[in-house]
């Protein structure tokens, strides 16, 4: 990876990183497939809400959520990342798990989507807080 490249180590912020875009990816995708569960079913593609449902599908991304938000802010632990992105998380954070904790209250396509199109307002947020932590910092 790049960070290895630059200092010839691999630390806890790289994995850390990696980590978040891991941890991400279930909530984000398996908000989308709820919108397109018939079609995923019909193509026969084992998505979540296919195999087992949109509530199993909204619960499992309630808790990568949380874990996601719990993996970013370790990230500021390291010392990588100062105020600037541990603000951001934390508010982003926050509103990330409001639109998971939301779509399993109101159970609807809609609110599968406004968590689908938040995750990823949130990921581009925490990672440019990153590039603001250096920059302006």
């Amino acid at each position: 990876c790049g960070w290895s490249a630059v200092t010839n180590s691999l630390d806890a912020a790289p994995i850390l990183m990696f980590a978040i875009v891991f941890l991400w990816t279930p909530p984000h995708f398996w908000a989308l497939a709820i919108r397109f569960q018939d079609e995923y079913a019909k193509a026969g593609v084992p998505m979540l809400p296919v195999t087992h449902g949109a509530v199993e599908a909204r619960k499992r991304s309630l808790v990568y959520t949380a874990i996601t938000v719990v993996t970013s802010l370790l990230l500021y632990e390291t010392g990588a990342v100062g105020l600037i992105y541990l603000t951001v998380a934390s508010l982003a954070g926050a509103l990330f798990l409001w639109f998971a904790w939301r779509q399993i209250q109101l159970a609807t396509v809609a609110a599968a989507m406004s968590l689908f199109h938040f995750s990823l307002y949130y990921l581009a947020a925490i990672f440019l807080s990153m590039v603001a932590d250096r920059v302006i910092l």
